[in-house]
């Protein structure tokens, strides 16, 4: 591991708190466009991964992105194809990998979702230019690669 001064882990420190406040505060609505069915964080995590994943989302990347085992993913997505949420199909790529989708119900949910939450966290942001925020999402997604 690198030497890492005291000075930037204040630092660090001081990003994590920001994130965690952050985290409570995006939890506390993850239960809106889902709520009769009452999905865990992990099932909404993995809906959010399949809806934005850049190539076809598979069980395999899905379990690396959330940090678990294949038995867990494939448990997950027991729930969330049961509950109509999410399909697989042939990955387009590789017809013998399944690709994860939203089903079109889902979609249209975890759509208006998105946009029920930004419209309703605009106002957190008042205080940045676009560019500053522009500039935030740039280095939140610059960590985030970097896992």
């Amino acid at each position: 591991m690198t030497e890492v001064s005291e000075a930037r882990l204040e630092q660090v420190g001081r990003a994590l708190e920001c994130l965690v406040v952050w985290a409570r505060l995006l939890d506390s609505h993850r239960g809106f466009p889902f709520d009769e069915l009452q999905l865990t964080r992990a099932q909404l995590e993995a809906l959010f991964f399949v809806a934005h994943s850049p190539t076809p989302a598979t069980p395999t990347a899905l379990a690396k992105a959330l940090g678990v085992t294949g038995g867990a993913v494939t448990q997950l997505l027991a729930g969330l194809i049961d509950a109509g949420l999410v399909v697989q199909e042939r990955d387009p790529e590789d017809g013998r990998r399944r690709a994860l989708v939203l089903s079109p119900d889902s979609d249209a949910r975890v759509a208006g979702f998105e946009r029920a939450l930004s419209l309703s966290m605009t106002e957190r942001f008042s205080a940045l230019t676009d560019d500053e925020l522009d500039t935030m999402v740039r280095l939140l997604s610059t960590t985030k690669e970097i896992l």
